[in-house]
């Protein structure tokens, strides 16, 4: 009878052994899983949907607000000040134009594209541009430029330009008096006034 005791206990020591090993492996297996899918990033959803979306600043505040509307889209960037914004509209009927605008310590610049691809062969736009130096308003003709009309803090200039031709009008005014040049396709210089000395 010791023995058959003895025996039944050792079984259940071993089983209990066993079952504790299983239980902890067990264990052990579900807090790896766990680890691994908490690691596992949510991919970024590929479409946002939404008829207004807002970019809420430090302030609480909305600073860029994209919306569309039956008779308008629009973007608009708000400056810290909250009085000044940055607004692109486009509306029914309206020809595509590109607008790209750029800042850098010392100025910035706007540029609208008439939306012709460069290779059409007639891509337009008008480029403003502003520094420490003054204003200058440019009109490219597939890259080149064709036309400019600058400000600065000597005078003012006008620059009519023939797309592709080193041809080209000026009118220049400073405070030691205007200057008025027509040069030829060469870009040489056929006729100025006052008379180039």
């Amino acid at each position: 009878m010791k023995n058959t005791l003895v025996e039944r206990l050792g079984r259940l020591e071993r089983s209990n052994r066993h079952w504790r090993a299983c239980t902890v492996g067990l264990m052990l297996a579900i807090g790896c899983w766990l680890l691994v899918s908490a690691e596992k990033a949510t991919p970024p959803a590929e479409i946002i949907q939404a008829k207004r979306i807002e970019l809420i600043g430090s302030d609480g505040k909305a600073a860029i607000v994209m919306e569309a509307q039956n008779d308008a889209n629009s973007l608009t960037v708000w400056g810290p000040d909250h009085e000044h914004a940055a607004v692109l509209v486009a509306q029914p009927r309206r020809a595509a134009v590109e607008v790209s605008a750029e800042a850098a310590d010392p100025g910035g610049q706007i540029a609208v594209t008439d939306g012709k691809s460069a290779a059409d062969g007639a891509r337009s736009s008008i480029s403003l541009s502003g520094g420490p130096n003054g204003f200058s308003l440019f009109h490219l003709f597939n890259g080149r430029p064709a036309s400019q009309l600058s400000f600065s803090k000597l005078g003012g200039g006008l620059e009519l330009r023939t797309p592709g031709s080193k041809a080209a009008t000026r009118i220049l005014g400073s405070d030691r008096g205007g200057h008025v040049e027509i040069l030829n396709a060469d870009g040489q210089a056929i006729w100025s006034a006052p008379p180039a000395k």
